[in-house]
């Protein structure tokens, strides 16, 4: 999924540039996953996020088997 315009885009660029992941903080990520998890009754993990500045955030989901 693409993400754009994402009003927390700051407050995650500091943190990533203290070191804190952004796998971990990003609510979009999290919010699909549980409605996948809720919808497709499976479990899903963050497989990744890649965020440049400027540019629309690409989350990639997998279904865990």
């Amino acid at each position: 999924m693409r993400v754009e315009g994402c009003i927390l885009s700051n407050v995650s660029d500091k943190l990533a540039e203290s070191g804190v992941s952004i796998r971990v903080f990003c609510p979009y990520a999290a919010v699909i996953e549980a409605l996948l998890e809720d919808i497709k009754a499976g479990e899903y993990f963050l497989e990744s996020l890649e965020r440049k500045p400027g540019e629309a955030t690409h989350i990639v989901l997998r279904r865990q088997e």
